[in-house]
């Protein structure tokens, strides 16, 4: 099995790069958290495969900030509408950012997939499943965590690969004050799994993450 089932309808798929995308099966068609560092998809495409569903039954891709192994291979799915916050839109490549990597065709003439910038906090309805988009700056200018029902997509704001612990802010090995805030403010919210961009999914999410932030005070952050 290429693919978890982690609630129901909702699968894990671990990329090569040990990148985590969430697949979400609906009425429909396929949403996405996050699409891998491939460019060809080539995990993701195989998870969905034995899923039953083709690339042109992903029609939403929510990604959690604008790094290449989070967001390069959303290029591959020219039906999908692809969500990013406004401010990671100049990551990656130096040219026209992260943008004009997802949106160029492999030739002239393919299609590609529509983009639609995240300007704050938005609720995104998706057949069935709803999806709250939260702004969670820090490890990114435009990091964004998704609720939907009880679990929580964390992106590389909080992170289980070494342990569970926040992420850190982008070009640091530290995180910064403003990351720290975000997770403090994601304790409002309602969830019991924390789904983060790397490791392992976090049962107890809410009751793990406030012992976390026990343990971390804003003059921890560089």
């Amino acid at each position: 099995m290429i693919s978890t089932e982690i609630s129901k309808g909702v699968y894990q798929v671990i990329t090569g790069r040990e990148v985590n995308v969430y697949i979400f099966k609906t009425s429909i068609g396929a949403a996405l958290i996050d699409a891998g560092g491939d460019r060809k998809a080539a995990d993701v495409l195989s998870a969905l495969d034995e899923l039953e569903l083709s690339p042109y039954d992903v029609r939403l891709i929510l990604l959690t900030h604008g790094h290449e192994g989070h967001a390069h291979g959303a290029r591959v799915f020219a039906g999908a509408e692809v969500r990013l916050h406004e401010g990671d839109i100049g990551l990656a490549e130096p040219r026209g950012g992260i943008l004009d990597v997802i949106t160029k065709p492999f030739k002239r003439d393919d299609p590609v997939p529509a983009f639609r910038p995240l300007r704050g906090y938005e609720f995104i309805p998706f057949g069935e499943r709803n999806f709250l988009a939260l702004h969670t700056p820090g490890h990114t200018k435009g990091s964004v965590c998704y609720l939907s029902g009880d679990l929580l997509f964390t992106g590389d704001t909080l992170l289980n690969d070494k342990g569970f612990r926040i992420g850190h802010a982008d070009g640091s090995s530290y995180p910064s004050e403003s990351l720290i805030l975000s997770a403090r403010r994601l304790r409002d919210y309602l969830f019991y799994f924390i789904c983060p961009g790397h490791g392992g999914v976090i049962k107890d999410g809410k009751i793990e993450l406030y012992r976390l932030l026990e343990g971390i005070s804003l003059s921890e952050a560089r």
